[in-house]
């Protein structure tokens, strides 16, 4: 029984990376884009300021280079800030987990 265990959690490993993998490839791959998106839809944005703010997200790196970041700063804890709200994911998680929770 405990070998059965230990090959589950064995196999849990590679599919939890399988999973953020698909899962970040989906987000990059939702139309639009998110630096026009937190600038706003009014067009007033310079070039120089999405230029920024691109490399502020480090939306200017390669796809490998943001997974591995996005990946290391994930396993840490550390899930973002919302660009709606201005909090971290983290806070607006534990705003919602009591009525998720409840339901």
């Amino acid at each position: 029984m405990l070998k059965y265990i230990l090959g589950r959690v064995a196999l849990l490993v590679p599919v939890l990376l399988g999973v953020s993998v698909i899962t970040f490839l989906l987000i990059r791959l939702i139309p639009g884009d998110a630096v026009l998106i937190a600038l706003g839809a009014d067009g007033r944005s310079t070039p120089e300021q999405v230029a920024a703010l691109r490399t502020s997200y480090g939306l200017d790196q390669p796809l490998p280079v943001q997974y591995a970041r996005w990946l290391a700063r994930a396993v840490q804890g550390d899930l973002g800030q919302s660009l709606r709200s201005g909090r971290t994911i983290r806070q607006e998680l534990a705003l919602r987990l009591p009525v998720t929770a409840e339901l």
